[in-house]
């Protein structure tokens, strides 16, 4: 799929133009594009679609805009942060696809360059995002493209000039001034060109021209100008054009590579591409997914093995990156599901984890046919029998102009200009060919050229080659040379090392991922300047990140380096333990925002620290888990969760511990669907010896727990429990959520009068707190659901401000069940097929999250909306789904519903097709159901008319 911005907004999907026809949904588009994997606030896009006087329909007009969008794109369009965003896996943006041939070809010599250039200017089809270009979330990006399609033409035209084709070159730049007569870089090219050519009388002529143009605008030539016009004087004959064989391709020297896995993969369901570190296995298996995403409908998913350390997490791992979720020790059953899943995997950095990862994939690929596809890289095969071995070579250093000599040009290029002159052919070669075109070990010799000259690099190369005789013999005889050769290389660069950064360099190890600059020093005790010293000899790479700069330990220079002390594990497990107990406390706050982006981005620390905790300190790791128990259940993150069934083991000799990871247990099954266990995990802990949080913990699981098992009663006595213990611990979270749940107990079991005081007296509660925006969000689901019959649009007003609140802040718990209620309502008071794409969206999202009871739930609610929208064959087989014996039953509302529903479908099916389709439902497991269920609403409403939201209304009842 790709979208256009460089001209008028285009969408095409296979080719075929899928371009929105309606104005407002292009206006939606071009602001989302302008900031793609990023979240457009939803009062901007208001803004943009009716400035500022909107209709009081405005946001919802603007999700129905939103949702037949989706229509057209799929998910890449999702919400969150307060707003939506246009997500680029599986999609392709021409502007950055400009952008990124503009970047390569500023490294690139000329002949290379200029042909870059070209494909990247041929892009472009008209001023950047057309019609939409003047509106306030579009503008400044558009001006900013606009201009570098004018820096990418004149760069054009130099680099002809500078490879020799000068009468293209000055064809190019006279096109440039027809349009910009003052561009003195245009007119500095075309004269130079032109003299070039032998035509210095042309050239001159091309002087008095720009001075004319300039001196009647009241400038004066600039001295780079007034050059050109002298050396044009005393012009030498036409220079032959330079050659180049270089491709500025992003992975030089792979293309066959490339082709050949994306073969490769069309019939194998495991490719295993091996090599030694440094070799570029991560890069290009990364490219690879990237490009096979677009023949799977799930897309891909990444599994970065190299921040686990823990055999015992990577079950875990691969559930949560699949969207699974189940209870301890339940994740090879969950894994065995995913064989029906169109998804291609990649595993990166398998080597240190062979058992486990071999055990995930025999659970995951099985021993049959599946559209699931599987990449992995390691540096020794995984030995599996499905396994297609695919040993990646280094670069190719035999002559001058092979991709490893382009790769060390490119990079000493961006690490010191001009740092490499056309005649040091031989010293690149050295260079490389004593690297053994290993792609890191070329990255690492091409960064000391920022403080070395090329042939100092060549004799330090040598110079560490003869302080190893071993590595150079085993360099000679084959073996395993290019492992001892980047190891030679990193060594080398970390004897340039003040002592100070050789120090930390080592403890660096202690970090599973990339880490910010405070992080780094807080744990370390080192000062910038040092952090800053390994990041320029490349020890460190840099990544930048929404504006944060954190720094990564490259895998292959850790393998080197060695491992570090136990007492920095220990001020790093304290570090990060701290931190997470820090922001888990902002989390109910209003600081909750950045409280949540401080876990996400630490997230591979406290896995690490976690496993370190239990190897060492379990009352530390106890507290670890307990303490980001509510970030696990507000985000329905499976993972954070499962680090306490790691607990149980190891917590058996206090009945404290038990007691407290229990408590987190019971929370995790019932997400899972698994209501018998959760009840046994919160009684367990309850009878231990809890305390007043893990009292909580475990109150919060039995009630929610009897609400999805239809105990209406004992729903609203533990929720009472909840918020009276919520109370006595002064934990607002707590009571709140106890007050909440027992309004909506009632609520659900028709004592709308008792539910509506419930209400009331938890806003008095409230009122006037500083609540975080998931507890606002919970007060805004709990208007929503008692006023659902009572008071349809005001219910409708306060389930959008709590899915707003939510999404702002990444709760999905909350945020997915809001939404479920939203769309129901709009279902059942407005129109059902309109409300069918939401639908889609609510099935996704719990099957992203792994949250089987509410997925189940919202399954239920669909079969009635399938019924009304006529498709009966789909409402019938979900119906069968949904009513299978193994589930938590259903009851009051939702119970008559699908009763309703059953008796429609009885009628039009006849009793042996409804029986018919129902036996095909029941056949199928609930995530199966969902993918079924979203596939059918999705073909549906491309079929269905387009109803407009403003048309959508929901009648006071």
């Amino acid at each position: 799929m790709e979208v256009r911005v460089l001209g008028p907004i285009e969408v095409r999907v296979d080719g075929a133009d899928v371009t929105p026809t309606s104005p407002s949904q292009r206006i939606v588009l071009a602001a989302l594009a302008a900031q793609p994997d990023r979240f457009v606030r939803i009062d901007t896009l208001v803004d943009a679609l009716w400035g500022d006087e909107p209709p009081p329909t405005a946001e919802r007009t603007l999700r129905s805009y939103v949702s037949r969008l989706r229509s057209a794109l799929g998910p890449c369009i999702v919400a969150g942060g307060g707003g939506f965003s246009l997500r680029t896996d599986g999609l392709r943006i021409d502007a950055e696809e400009f952008e990124r041939q503009l970047s390569t070809a500023r490294l690139m010599e000329p002949r290379a360059a200029a042909g870059a250039l070209e494909s990247a200017v041929d892009l472009w089809c008209g001023p950047a995002f057309g019609e939409t270009a003047d509106l306030d979330p579009v503008r400044s990006r558009a001006d900013a493209l606009d201009r570098l399609h004018l820096d990418a033409r004149r760069l054009r035209a130099e680099m002809l000039r500078r490879a020799g084709d000068h009468a293209e070159a000055a064809a190019e730049a006279e096109s440039l001034l027809s349009g910009l007569p003052l561009d003195e870089p245009a007119w500095e090219t075309l004269i130079r060109a032109l003299s070039g050519e032998g035509r210095t009388a042309e050239a001159l002529d091309a002087y008095r021209r720009a001075y004319d143009a300039l001196v009647a605008a009241g400038l004066e030539p600039s001295e780079r100008l007034r050059r050109a016009q002298v050396e044009a004087y005393g012009a030498p004959a036409p220079a032959a054009p330079a050659d180049s064989s270089e491709s500025g391709h992003a992975l030089l020297g792979r293309d066959e590579d490339l082709a050949t896995l994306g073969s490769l993969l069309d019939t194998e369901p495991l490719i295993t591409i091996v090599g030694p570190g440094g070799v570029g296995k991560t890069a290009l298996a990364h490219e690879v997914a990237r490009r096979r995403a677009r023949s799977h409908g799930g897309g891909a998913r990444v599994i970065e093995l190299a921040a686990i350390d823990d055999p015992s997490a990577v079950p875990d791992a691969v559930v949560t990156a699949l969207g699974l979720a189940g209870d301890g020790g339940d994740a090879f059953a969950l894994l065995r599901r995913a064989r029906s899943m169109d998804v291609v995997v990649l595993m990166d950095n398998c080597e240190h984890l062979l058992d486990p990862v071999c055990d995930v994939l025999d659970a995951v690929l099985g021993h049959g046919p599946t559209h699931l596809r599987v990449i992995a890289t390691s540096r020794q095969l995984l030995d599996m029998p499905t396994e297609r071995a695919w040993p990646l070579a280094p670069l190719d250093c035999s002559r001058p102009d092979a991709p490893a000599q382009g790769y060390f040009r490119r990079r000493a290029e961006a690490c010191r200009p001009g740092s490499v002159a056309p005649g040091d052919d031989e010293l690149v070669t050295r260079i490389v060919q004593r690297l053994d075109g290993l792609p890191l070990a070329i990255e690492l010799a091409a960064a000391q050229v920022a403080s070395l000259g090329l042939g100092e690099v060549a004799d330090q190369i040598d110079t560490s080659m003869a302080a190893h005789p071993a590595l150079a013999q085993l360099s000679r005889r084959g073996g395993e040379p290019r492992h001892r050769t980047l190891q030679a290389a990193i060594e080398w660069s970390e004897r340039q090392l003040s002592y100070d950064a050789k120090r930390t360099l080592k403890q660096w190890t202690v970090f599973a991922g990339p880490v910010s600059l405070a992080d780094g020093r807080a744990v370390l005790g080192v000062p910038p300047e040092t952090i800053a010293e390994l990041a320029r000899r490349s020890l460190l790479s840099v990544e930048t990140r929404s504006g944060r700069t954190r720094y990564r330990m490259l895998q292959t220079v850790r393998a080197v380096v060695g491992d570090a002390s136990e007492t920095t594990r220990r001020r790093h497990l304290a570090h990060f333990a701290r931190a997470a107990a820090e922001a888990a406390a902002r989390l109910e706050t209003p600081e909750e925002p950045g409280a949540h982006a401080r876990i996400v981005e630490i997230l591979d620390e406290l896995r690490s620290a976690h496993a370190h905790a239990r190897r060492t300190d379990v009352d530390a790791a106890v507290r670890l888990s307990m303490c980001l128990h509510r970030f696990g259940v507000s985000r329905l993150h499976a993972e954070v969760l499962g680090w306490a069934a790691k607990l149980v083991p190891l917590a058996q000799a206090s009945p404290e511990l038990r007691a407290s990871v229990d408590s987190s247990l019971a929370y995790r099954a019932v997400i899972a669907g698994q209501l018998d266990t959760a009840e046994q995990r919160a009684r367990s802990a309850l009878d231990g010896e809890p305390d007043e949080q893990t009292r909580i913990r475990a109150l919060e699981a039995l009630g929610d727990r009897a609400l999805f098992a239809g105990d209406l009663d004992g729903a609203e006595g533990w929720a009472r429990q909840l918020a009276d213990a919520g109370r006595r611990a002064g934990d607002v979270y707590g009571e709140l959520i106890g007050l909440v749940g027992a309004a909506i107990a009632l609520a659900y079991a028709g004592d709308h009068d008792s539910a509506h005081r419930a209400m009331v007296e938890t806003d008095a509660r409230f009122a006037g707190a500083e609540l975080s925006p998931t507890q606002r969000s919970w007060l805004g689901y709990m208007h929503g659901e008692v006023l659902l019959d009572r008071d349809p649009p005001a219910a409708l007003a306060a389930l959008d401000l709590a899915i707003g609140l939510a999404d702002e802040v990444g709760s999905a718990y909350v945020a997915g069940v809001a939404r479920l209620s939203a769309v129901t309502l709009h279902s059942r008071h407005s129109s059902a097929r309109a409300a069918l794409p939401t639908y889609a969206d609510v099935l996704e999202r719990w099957l992203d999250t792994g949250s089987w009871s509410h997925l189940l739930t919202a399954l239920r609610n669909l079969v009635p909306a399938l019924v009304d929208a006529g498709a009966d064959a789909a409402a019938a087989r979900l119906l069968g789904s949904v009513t299978r014996p193994e589930h938590a039953p259903t009851y009051g509302a939702e119970a008559e519903r699908l009763a309703v529903a059953a008796g429609q479908l009885g009628d039009r099916l006849g009793a042996a097709g409804l029986a018919a389709e129902r036996a095909v439902g029941g056949s199928q497991d609930l995530p199966a159901s969902a993918r079924d269920a979203v596939a059918a609403v999705r073909a549906l409403t491309v079929s269905l008319q387009p109803i407009e939201a403003e048309d959508v209304q929901v009648e006071r009842g």
